[in-house]
């Protein structure tokens, strides 16, 4: 067992900084060749990249966070990071082995990506977990979701009994209908609407759909009908239940920057599986990225900015955690 992965053992529910990591950072690159595959989902074809290393000594399916988000991390709504590509590229140098692939209805993905719920983004991850796994040597597969895609993971790990480990980046630990409240409350602009979006929430997590017409113009597009359903969907899940219902070795990721996902979030989790481990990076915001300054625009240009790197540390942190911990 290396020092490193000592440090994470003895240190399960504190904060790990990259300055530990240093280990990890000294393995020499591994070319990795990228292939983009088309396969066959249950609501349509899913677009996917294979990232394969030419010696795989694990393999990673990465589950992208919410909204209409492509398989490296960017979407039509501004959303510019390429952080799923980075993180690709990134476990390649350590010989790891990932999938990424786009939502239903976005980039070459077909479906409509409004009909969607969890268990339906999860019966797409069977899929791609099977691939994956057909592709290598590995017998199983990690999982590392990205905000909504971490729920995902958790809920694919009760339903599979051939997975390695689950690492959870930026993932909500609260009830996610809590959560959107808190973000809507930061929001000066919607400080009138505030009450409104609180009976609209409160509405949906009891599962009653919301007329938009009784809704203001700022909040209809945030509970348009088309979306309800999925929301009335995501919001009866418990994050810590979820946590709760596996007990495949679980890596809790988050960054003290990130103004979507809060450090809350991540004590409540690491409360949920005491034999958890736990990374928190500073100054890393949603995105995996480093804040360049202390303020929400400085934060919000890590979300524009597909150039800039994935925070020191992470990448080197999952790779230690997954190579040390495989069985």
């Amino acid at each position: 067992m290396t020092h490193t992965a000592k440090l994470l053992r003895k240190t399960a529910l504190g904060r790990i900084t990259g300055a530990l990591l240093l280990c990890c950072a000294l393995s020499s690159p591994v070319a990795a060749a990228e292939t983009d595959l088309t396969l066959p989902g249950p609501a349509g074809p899913l677009g996917a990249t294979l990232s394969l290393p030419e010696s795989v000594r694990a393999a990673v399916l990465i589950l992208p966070g919410s909204g209409p988000t492509d398989r490296n991390g960017n979407s039509a709504f501004g959303l510019k990071t390429d952080t799923y590509r980075k993180l690709a590229e990134g476990l390649a140098d350590h010989a790891i082995a990932t999938l990424r692939a786009d939502k239903r209805g976005v980039g070459t993905s077909g479906g409509d990506g409004n009909a969607v719920t969890l268990d339906a983004y999860a019966r797409d991850a069977d899929l791609l977990i099977d691939m994956l796994r057909d592709r290598g040597p590995q017998t199983c597969v990690w999982l590392a979701g990205h905000s909504e895609g971490g729920l995902i993971a958790l809920k694919v790990a009760q339903r599979r009994d051939d997975l390695c480990g689950i690492i959870l980046l930026a993932t909500p630990g609260r009830p996610v209908s809590a959560i959107l409240l808190e973000q809507l409350s930061r929001v000066p602009e919607l400080e009138n609407d505030l009450p409104m979006a609180q009976k609209a929430i409160l509405q949906l997590v009891i599962g009653n759909p919301v007329p938009v017409a009784d809704l203001p113009p700022s909040l209809q597009g945030l509970f348009a009908p088309q979306v309800q359903p999925f929301l009335i969907d995501l919001f009866a899940h418990n994050p810590t239940e979820l946590a709760q219902a596996t007990d495949l070795p679980l890596l809790i990721v988050q960054g003290d920057a990130d103004l979507q996902i809060g450090m809350q979030d991540a004590d409540v989790l690491a409360q949920a599986r005491p034999d958890s481990q736990r990374l928190t990076l500073p100054g890393m915001t949603h995105v995996l990225k480093t804040t360049p300054g202390p303020t929400r625009q400085d934060n919000m240009t890590t979300y524009r900015d597909p150039n800039l790197p994935l925070t020191d540390g992470l990448v080197d942190a999952i790779a230690g955690f997954i190579l040390d911990d495989r069985p």
